[in-house]
C-alpha cells in the first residue's frame, strides 16, 4: 500500500482549525477543566507541527491513557457525557500523531462526529450554526487536503485557487441537500415516542429542581441562567411576585433532608375551591428528563395528557426529554383542602426523634403562649426579619441542620429558610410541607412572554389552617432587605447589573429561540399530522405516509441532480466565459451558426463579417488561444485584462476602426 504524502503546515492548521470549529457547539456543554486539558493538548501539538518535531509513541501512549483515565475518573459512569467528554479528547490526541494527509482526513472526518454529539445536548440555532459552519469548513479543507495530495506539477496549479474558491464549493455541496433534508424533517414518519435513548446515569440529562432538598442542593441552580419554562398568558400579565411555579411538594423530613415520597398517591386529590377570576396560559417546558410540569399556584385544568396528584404537583405521563407545550388553567385564588384527611395531618406533623432539639423547645414555648397558626407564623417571621441573613453562601450545617441555622450561622438562602420554617410550624402542631419550584422570572416585552431560568429555583411552604384549607407562605420573603446577601456577600439584590441595552439583546435572542423551539422543536407528530391532514394524507397508517415520503423523496433527488447539472454548467473559468458571450454577440449579429468550429475558425469567419472589428478580433483571438491550447501563463491580472478586452469588444460592420475602439 502507497504510504500517504507528508502533510504541510498549512494542510495541519486547516484540518486542526476544522476540528476545533466541529468541537465548538460541543464545548458549550463540556466542564472548564477539561475544556483548559483540550486547550493544553492542541497547544502541544500545534507547537510540535511548527517546530518539526515529532512525540515517540513512549510520550503518545501514555498521554493518551492518562487523559482517558482523567476524564473517566471525572465523570465517574460511561453515560453521554462521559462519551461526548471522550470523543473531544480522542479527536484533540489525533493531532499529536498527525504527520500525513490520510491523518488529515481522518481528523476532519471524525470531528464531525463532534457536531453529532453537541445536538444530543441542545438542538438550538446555535449548536445548528456552528454545525454547519464546521461542516462547510470541513468539506473545504477536504478538498485542500485534495490539492495536497496531487503531484508538485499539478499541485502549483491547484494551490493558487483562492479559498474563498473553496468555501463557495463547499457552500454549493451543503446547498445540495437542502431540498432531501427538507423531506425528511416535514414527512419522514414523527413517533410520539424515541425508539431509542441514551443511557445516562443519575447525575446527567437532569435538570432543574428533583423530588428531595437538603442544605446546599439548590447552589448548581443559582448559578444557571439557562430557560426552563416560557409562559405565555391569555390576558392581563400578572405580577412577577405573583409567580410561583409549582413543582413536587415534599412530605417526608428525616432530621436533615426533605423528600417527596410515593405514599399519598394513593389517597384521593384534596378539594379545590376556586375563588375569583383563572389565569389560562402555555407552558413550553424545557426537556428534564422528570415528569414534573411547573405550572402556576393553584392549576385546576390540565390537558389529556397531564394529570394532577393529590399534592397539586402536575406530572406527565412519561418523563419529559424533550421540548413540551400545554395549556394550563390556574386559579390565584382559592381555598385547598379545607378539610385535612387525618392520615394528611399526621404526615404533616411528623418529625423524626431526635433531631433539632432547640427548635421544637423553641416552637412548643411559641405555642404555650400563643397556639392560632397566625401568631406562630408571625413569631417566626419576626426571628427571621431580625436575625437572619440571606445569602448564596452558608456556613455549612451539622447533624442538627435546623438548630445550626437558627440558632448558629443564621444565614442562608430559601431551601434553609423553608426546612427550618416547617420544623418550627410541625413542632408547634401546624400542618406544613415544602414546595420546590420557581419564583418569578423576566418578563420579555419582544415576545410577550415570561422566561423562568434555572436560577429562579425556589422553596416555601404551605401550612394548613381549619376552614382555610393550604396556604402559601414563602419565610425567605421575610428576610429584611438590608440583610439579602448576593453570592459574593456584596449587599446587591439583583442577580446581576444588565444595562438596558443588553437586557434587550438578551431578550431577542431569547426570543429568537422561542421561535425555533415552536417551527423546527416543537415539530412532532401532532403537528405533522395537521401539515398532511388537508391532503387527505392519514398519519396513522404507514403504507400512505411511507409512500407519501418516497414520493417526496424522489422529487427531491431530482431537484438536487437539477440543481447538480445546473451547478456543472455555470462552472466555467471566467476567461472561457467572456468568449462565449463574444460568440453569442456574434450570432446574435447575424453571423451564421457552426458550433463545432474552434476558436480560429471562428476568428476566420467573423473577421468577414465585422471587417470593421477585424483587428480586434484576430488581437484577442490569438491571445486567448496561447491561453487555451498552447500553454500560455498569464497571471491573474493578466487574464482579468483579457476578460475585459473580449467583453467590451463591439462588433461593427462598416470600415476598420482604431484600436482604441477594442
Amino acid at each position: 500500500m502507497p504510504t500517504s504524502p507528508t502533510l504541510s503546515l498549512r494542510g495541519f492548521n486547516a484540518s486542526m482549525l476544522t476540528m476545533l470549529t466541529a468541537l465548538s457547539g460541543l464545548a458549550l456543554r463540556l466542564p472548564s477543566w477539561l475544556l483548559a486539558l483540550l486547550a493544553a493538548l492542541t497547544a502541544l501539538a500545534w507547537l510540535q507541527r511548527h517546530r518539526d518535531k515529532d512525540f515517540s509513541a513512549w510520550i503518545r501512549v501514555p498521554v493518551t491513557m492518562a487523559a482517558t483515565l482523567m476524564v473517566i475518573g471525572a465523570y465517574g459512569n460511561f453515560g453521554r457525557d462521559t462519551g461526548a467528554a471522550l470523543l473531544a479528547t480522542m479527536l484533540v490526541l489525533k493531532l499529536l500523531e498527525t504527520r500525513r494527509i490520510r491523518d488529515a482526513r481522518l481528523v476532519v472526518s471524525f470531528s464531525l462526529f463532534g457536531t453529532i454529539a453537541a445536538f444530543l445536548f441542545d438542538q438550538g440555532p446555535l449548536v445548528v450554526a456552528l454545525s454547519l459552519i464546521a461542516m462547510l469548513m470541513a468539506l473545504a479543507t477536504l478538498a485542500f487536503l485534495a490539492d495536497e495530495a496531487l503531484p508538485d506539477s499539478a499541485k502549483a496549479e491547484q494551490l493558487g485557487a483562492a479559498i474563498a474558491r473553496r468555501l463557495r464549493s463547499s457552500a454549493r455541496l451543503l446547498a445540495l441537500s437542502i431540498p432531501l433534508a427538507l423531506a425528511g424533517f416535514f414527512l419522514f414518519p414523527r413517533l410520539a415516542n424515541p425508539l431509542w435513548g441514551l443511557p445516562s446515569a443519575s447525575t446527567e440529562a437532569r435538570t432543574g429542581v428533583s423530588d428531595s432538598m437538603s442544605p446546599g442542593d439548590m447552589m448548581e441552580l443559582f448559578a444557571d441562567d439557562s430557560p426552563i419554562l416560557r409562559v405565555s398568558f391569555a390576558g392581563t400579565q400578572p405580577d412577577a411576585s405573583s409567580l410561583y411555579w409549582r413543582g413536587p411538594v415534599l412530605w417526608n423530613f428525616n432530621g436533615r433532608s426533605w423528600e417527596r415520597g410515593t405514599w399519598f398517591e394513593s389517597v384521593a386529590p384534596g378539594e379545590l375551591i376556586v375563588e375569583g377570576a383563572s389565569l389560562e396560559y402555555e407552558v413550553t417546558q424545557e426537556p428534564t428528563e422528570r415528569r414534573y410540569v411547573f405550572s402556576l399556584d393553584m392549576p385546576h385544568s390540565v390537558p389529556v395528557d397531564l394529570f394532577i396528584n393529590p399534592d397539586r404537583t402536575v406530572l406527565s405521563q412519561q418523563p419529559l426529554s424533550s421540548l413540551a407545550k400545554h395549556r394550563l388553567v390556574s386559579a390565584p385564588s382559592y381555598r385547598l383542602e379545607p378539610r385535612l384527611p387525618k392520615v394528611l395531618r399526621e404526615r404533616a406533623l411528623r418529625l423524626p426523634e431526635g433531631f433539632n432539639p432547640r427548635a421544637v423547645a423553641l416552637a412548643q414555648q411559641w405555642r404555650a403562649e400563643d397556639p392560632r397558626p397566625e401568631a406562630l407564623v408571625r413569631k417566626a417571621f419576626g426571628m427571621f426579619n431580625r436575625e437572619f441573613i440571606y445569602s448564596l453562601r452558608p456556613p455549612l450545617l451539622g447533624r442538627d441542620s435546623v438548630d445550626d441555622f437558627l440558632f448558629s450561622t443564621r444565614t442562608g438562602y430559601c431551601e434553609h429558610f423553608s426546612s427550618a420554617f416547617s420544623v418550627l410550624m410541625r413542632a408547634a402542631g401546624v400542618p406544613t410541607r415544602v414546595v420546590l419550584g420557581y419564583h418569578g422570572g423576566w418578563y420579555s416585552a419582544t415576545g410577550n412572554y415570561w422566561l423562568v431560568v434555572h436560577s429562579d429555583a425556589h422553596a416555601w411552604t404551605e401550612i394548613w389552617i381549619e376552614g382555610r384549607g393550604w396556604l402559601r407562605v414563602d419565610p425567605t420573603s421575610a428576610i429584611a432587605p438590608e440583610r439579602i446577601m448576593s453570592g459574593d456577600g456584596s449587599s446587591v439584590m439583583q442577580r446581576g447589573v444588565l444595562s438596558e441595552y443588553l437586557m434587550g439583546l438578551a431578550q431577542r435572542a431569547d426570543w429568537i429561540r422561542r421561535g425555533w423551539n415552536e417551527l423546527v422543536l416543537g415539530f412532532n407528530a401532532q403537528r405533522q399530522q395537521d401539515l398532511l391532514a388537508p391532503f387527505g394524507i392519514d398519519t396513522r397508517d404507514w403504507r400512505m405516509i411511507g409512500a407519501t415520503f418516497a414520493i417526496a423523496a424522489l422529487v427531491a433527488v431530482f431537484a438536487t441532480l437539477w440543481l447538480v447539472l445546473r451547478q456543472g454548467k455555470a462552472v466555467i473559468a471566467p476567461l472561457p466565459r467572456a468568449w462565449r458571450r463574444l460568440r453569442r454577440r456574434a450570432l446574435r449579429k447575424g453571423l451564421a451558426s457552426a458550433p463545432s468550429e474552434g476558436p480560429q475558425a471562428f476568428t476566420d469567419r467573423a473577421v468577414q463579417s465585422f471587417p470593421g472589428s477585424s483587428a480586434q478580433l484576430r488581437s484577442l483571438s490569438r491571445r486567448y488561444i496561447a491561453w487555451r491550447y498552447a500553454g500560455l501563463e498569464l497571471s491573474a491580472k493578466q487574464q482579468a485584462e483579457l476578460v475585459r478586452d473580449l467583453n467590451r469588444l463591439r462588433l461593427r460592420a462598416g470600415p476598420t476602426q482604431s484600436q482604441g475602439d477594442a
